[in-house]
């Protein structure tokens, strides 16, 4: 195998390292190859301390799979491409690549150029065939000049890499960056030397439709993603440097926006919101010297903005509307909101006949309110809130995570920072909540940074007085009008956690009746919090929830099950006995009562608690990992403790007759940790438990 090296330098610092690799009659090592360029051009001590032959440190670190393979034509001012003679080399064309590594000086470092892309290309320059791709990156140390994996020549050279990796990182500190926490403004973020996700490449998909409406939770990035799309449609090219956007956008033409929003204060009654939306209205005459008259009525008024707009401006007009919904949920329980509803029922009745003047409409907001005459009165609105394309336009993945916040994630558990806050989805890739990433940063602890800005009061009362069923609610099928019903007169519990991000998509199933759903918590923090504010509701003030469950941490990591016992003996008989009669006389009857309680205080321990849990013999009542020990609970319901008695009735024979706990037996072998088996046998009489059983498996 025979490799060189060109360089390519001009006056701004930019280069262009041409590493061209042909084969003398032994198979080509792709990956090694890869590394000893690096190597070569002294861009390691950039990488990690990882093995050379590891495919992630190519995916992680110098992008996907795809942009290896995209269809590359050479760019003559920078590349000059060197063909191979088909007669000498024929038979080994599938074997020859020629790599590119492009760079730019980094400024926060003297030691390296920062690698700003690389190029894998076949041995015809003009295409190359993705699954050869594919074959030489995942068979990354299948061969290597015709050595084994096991040869001593081969060990050799990745030891002598990764001593150059080492040799090169030591004394190299992370260059980090300032966290852009609470700032919606696109233009402050890019200039300043903040951390930005570049969520471009979704915008301009969206920016393909006429209108759209997406729904996220609050502090998910609705606002920034609004203003990058006015900066995008105003042609502020300058802000979108290194951005996909840069290259990919139509610079030459450009929209006058209007914006409105809902995101400051908070609207109180209806003669507050209309002059709020008069104020704002104001603001865009104002900034595009517009008269419209003033006019006192607010859907007057709006839609000669819109139309004088257009017309001076000789342009179709972009429309974006920042959480159009807030002033309903600001509201939601007082007497004036029908009023609320109706101002801005009037607002948005506008936008449905100026299609000739809009070229683009966005609107966001939590909720999906079916009666303020936008989803029924806007006919060509698309909905863009589960399309799976979409589901990572705000937020971010796990992948922006490690890639953009690389500085930040020195000595952070990623399996645990992932257990705790990645997991929304809208029926595509899972994301991180970017207010929980960057508190997280800040503050490095594992806390509610998101829940705790704010759960609503009505929330909670109307998911109490529902008694909705938390430790059951993954295990139910909804299909898309179930997670949409919400509205003044028509509040889906469900619904309700749904759009306000407490649950998530877990499973998309296509059946012949349409799609339908399972939702999920998605992380720790929700499952957690969401549990400890219903039980705060249930129980009163009096009861020292987190104190209790700090508690039963102790029990379980010591083993103490009689104390854990007592505690949760304790628990149930610190319910108020209100509870049982004026909500439902018959509720302590149900399984699912207690088992619900039990579930809501388990989420305490910070693991995971799965409810209903199938196996080839039967479905598991609730099952935990807390300290690699496995948890596996039955229930019962008894008429009282002699029933118990008299009858034998063991709630633990289930576990054991089904064999439960064979689900994890390998997984705890392998740990060396056990299983724990526990039945809880509850009294309707008593409304406590009545017997309490456990039974450890040692694996």
């Amino acid at each position: 195998m025979g490799t060189s090296c060109d360089v390519q330098v001009f006056e701004n610092g930019h280069k262009i390292y041409r590493a061209f690799q042909y084969m003398d009659g032994h198979p080509c090592h792709v990956g090694l190859y890869i590394a000893e360029v690096l190597a070569k051009c002294n861009f390691v001590n950039q990488l990690p301390l990882v093995e050379y032959k590891q495919l992630p440190m190519i995916n992680k670190h110098f992008g996907k799979l795809q942009d290896f393979i995209n269809e590359y034509e050479p760019n003559q001012e920078f590349v000059e491409t060197e063909g191979l003679d088909d007669s000498e080399y024929r038979g080994y064309q599938d074997y020859t690549y020629n790599i590119y590594f492009e760079t730019s000086p980094d400024s926060n470092t003297n030691t390296a150029d920062k690698i700003t892309s690389i190029k894998i290309y076949g041995y015809k320059q003009q295409e190359f065939v993705s699954s050869k791709a594919e074959l030489a990156l995942n068979e990354l140390y299948r061969y290597s000049m015709g050595w084994s994996l096991d040869d001593e020549c081969y060990l050799q050279k990745i030891s002598e890499m990764q001593n150059q990796v080492a040799s090169n990182n030591k004394n190299l500190t992370p260059n980090k960056k300032l966290l852009p926490t609470g700032i919606q403004t696109f233009a402050d973020i890019r200039n300043s030397d903040y951390y930005y996700v570049d969520k471009t490449p979704y915008l301009l998909e969206i920016a393909k439709e006429r209108a759209v409406f997406l729904s996220r939770p609050r502090r998910f990035g609705k606002s920034l993603t609004i203003d990058t799309l006015d900066e995008l449609f105003s042609g502020n090219k300058a802000l979108f440097t290194g951005l996909y956007a840069e290259n990919h956008w139509d610079w030459e033409t450009k929209y006058p926006v209007i914006r409105i929003g809902f995101t400051e204060g908070e609207i109180t009654n209806p003669q507050k919101l209309e002059e709020d939306i008069h104020a704002q209205l104001a603001y865009n005459e104002e900034k595009y010297q517009i008269a419209t008259g003033n006019s006192n009525r607010l859907h007057d008024r709006f839609r000669s903005l819109i139309q004088n707009l257009a017309k001076q401006q000789q342009s179709k007009v972009v429309l974006l509307i920042d959480e159009y919904d807030k002033p309903m949920l600001d509201n939601i329980n007082k007497p004036h909101i029908l009023e609320i509803r109706g101002v801005l029922r009037d607002l948005y009745s506008v936008i449905k006949g100026q299609d000739a003047h809009l070229r683009f409409s966005m609107l966001t907001g939590v909720s999906k309110f079916s009666k303020v005459n936008i989803f029924s009165g806007l006919n060509s609105l698309t909905d863009i809130s589960l399309m799976a394309q979409y589901s990572a336009v705000c937020g971010y993945t796990q992948d922006e995570l490690e890639e953009i916040f690389a500085p930040e994630l020195t000595n952070i558990n990623m399996k645990k920072m992932k257990k705790w806050y990645n997991g929304y989805n809208w029926c595509g890739e899972s994301v991180y909540n970017p207010y929980d990433v960057l508190l997280f940063f800040k503050k490095q602890t594992y806390t509610a940074h998101w829940f705790q800005t704010g759960s609503s009061a009505w929330l909670v009362d109307n998911l109490a007085t529902n008694q909705l069923s938390m430790h059951d609610i993954e295990n139910i099928t909804y299909n898309e009008m179930d997670l949409a019903k919400f509205d003044i007169d028509e509040m889906s519990p469900v619904a309700i956690l749904f759009q306000a991000g407490y649950l998530t998509i877990n499973q998309v199933k296509e059946r012949a009746m349409g799609i339908r759903y399972t939702l999920k918590y998605p992380n720790i923090e929700v499952q957690q919090s969401l549990n400890e504010v219903l039980l705060n509701k249930y129980l009163g003030q009096n009861y020292h929830i987190a104190n209790e469950q700090n508690k039963l941490y102790d029990y379980l990591q010591d083993g103490e099950y009689d104390k854990v016992k007592t505690l949760l003996h304790s628990f149930y008989a610190s319910i108020p006995y209100q509870w049982y009669t004026s909500r439902n006389k018959n509720i302590a009857y149900y399984e699912g009562h207690y088992a619900s309680i039990f579930y809501s205080f388990l989420t305490g321990l910070g693991s995971r608690v799965h409810c209903e849990d199938s196996t080839n013999q039967g479905r598991m009542d609730a099952w935990f990992d807390f300290e690699q020990t496995i948890y596996i609970i039955e229930f019962k319901v008894a008429d009282n403790e002699k029933e118990v008695k008299d009858k034998g009735i063991k709630a633990i024979e289930q576990i054991k007759d089904r064999n439960y706990a064979d689900k994890f037996k390998a997984q705890q072998t392998e740990l060396n940790k056990p299983i724990v088996l526990m039945g809880v046998v509850f009294g309707r009489e008593e409304r406590n438990i009545v017997a309490f059983e456990v039974e450890t498996i040692a694996c």
